[in-house]
């Protein structure tokens, strides 16, 4: 098998986080869409049925190896956004060391590793599920003096597993996460963050429109006091922040979708 990721993935995700914001934003269409605390939103829409979306920015008082961690670390995602095992769960672990232990290809001071992970996304009726085998590696390597953690993740596009009933199963799905020490701010981590997905089958635009101005600020909230609380044995936090939100904007959809 191929490996899911090359090093020229990993070299063509540092050059955009190095980009200059202005010119990334001029040369490839973004249109600003918010700001959560002093990360901004961006998106533009995708050739497939949606969006593609972007952030820039810094992550205030939550340090980047603590946000790489948190990030990856999906025993405790299922703690702070609340998710069972049966879905988000690593299915295959550390493939990297495998794969380095057999050919010698360890990179030495690029640590790396490789996970084939289940995810499942579970919506409100009408919208149905949607899940993902996914490919996710991630590595630590320096950047111009500086500790820097690449996490790519893709859609395992070879995945045999039968589709589990009530689901559609996502095929086509990218993100891309640098984290590096902001050379601003102490304590802080610079961001770039990219994420786009087809989801086969049409979805309302107040989701997508949810999302932005109430879902991911919801959820940056919770992932900034995950960091807070890693490592504590501790965590309060409500997957649930915003829900009744959520289901007033889609049953206001609902009502004009189906207005005579």
């Amino acid at each position: 098998m191929a490996p899911p990721f090359t090093n020229a993935d990993f070299d063509a995700a540092i050059a955009e986080f190095q980009r200059p914001l202005e010119q990334t934003v001029t040369d490839e269409g973004w249109e600003a869409a918010g700001k959560v605390g002093e990360l901004q939103l961006f998106r533009r829409s995708s050739k497939a049925d949606g969006y593609e979306y972007m952030a820039r920015g810094e992550l205030v008082d939550v340090k980047p190896d603590i946000g790489h961690d948190v990030f990856v670390d999906l025993d405790y995602r299922r703690r702070w956004d609340q998710y069972k095992e049966d879905t988000l769960r690593v299915v295959e672990h550390d493939l990297a060391a495998k794969k380095a232990s057999s050919d010698e290809e360890a990179d030495a001071g690029c640590p790396k590793a490789l996970h084939r992970i289940y995810w499942q996304q579970q919506h409100r009726w009408p919208i149905q599920n949607r899940d993902y085998y996914l490919w996710r590696e991630s590595r630590r390597q320096d950047v111009d003096g500086e500790t820097t953690w690449i996490i790519l993740t893709r859609a395992d596009t070879t995945a045999n597993e039968p589709e589990h009933a009530g689901c559609i199963r996502v095929h086509d799905c990218r993100q891309t996460v640098v984290l590096q020490a902001s050379p601003a701010t102490p304590f802080s981590t610079s961001v770039y963050v990219y994420y786009r997905e087809d989801p086969r089958g049409t979805l309302p635009t107040t989701l997508f429109d949810w999302a932005l101005t109430k879902g991911v600020p919801a959820w940056m909230k919770r992932f900034v006091q995950a960091c807070d609380n890693y490592g504590t044995g501790s965590y309060e936090g409500n997957i649930l922040d915003g829900v009744p939100e959520l289901t007033r904007v889609l049953d206001e959809s609902m009502k004009k979708a189906f207005a005579f």
